[in-house]
């Protein structure tokens, strides 16, 4: 039987170089997104904490400069919080474009997959059937030679 040979094994191993490129970036992109929930979480619990103190301040003794350093703080840690909130939305929309690139890459990869073991599969059936041939062929050949040769 001669063997099986898929003509685009070159194609599949890109395909599946670019899907793991791509599983790459987008596990790089989720671990983004951890990362900006987490410091977002941190803003938020210091925004919290600054304004924890500002409320416990005014309740103690009431120094303008103390407040205004407060005011001047939190305005700070409310700015960073926003600013946090719009860098981890645009890492939710990176993460969600490269899950779609890589689910893409993957389609693209098992379609040649799903190719080459169609091939495989037609290459054995088509092979199975030229030796089945190749036997009906030798055993009617010794049929007739034995009925033409009755003595042999």
């Amino acid at each position: 039987m001669r063997s099986f040979t898929f003509k685009l094994n070159a194609l599949m191993r890109l395909r599946e170089s670019k899907k793991e490129q791509a599983l790459m970036a987008f596990a790089s992109a989720v671990r983004s997104v951890e990362e900006n929930k987490t410091s977002l979480n941190d803003a938020r619990s210091e925004y919290e904490q600054t304004l924890g103190i500002l409320g416990s301040e005014k309740a103690r003794d009431f120094t303008g400069a103390s407040i205004q350093a407060l005011q001047a703080s939190l305005a700070l840690a409310s700015d960073k919080v926003a600013a946090l909130e719009v860098k981890l939305s645009r890492s939710r929309e990176i993460e969600k474009s490269r899950r779609n690139i890589f689910l893409r890459k993957k389609t693209e990869f098992e379609s040649i997959s799903r190719l080459k073991e169609k091939q495989e599969l037609e290459h054995y059936f088509s092979q199975s059937l030229k030796e089945q041939r190749e036997t009906e062929d030798v055993i009617g050949s010794r049929f007739l030679y034995q009925k033409m040769n009755p003595d042999a």
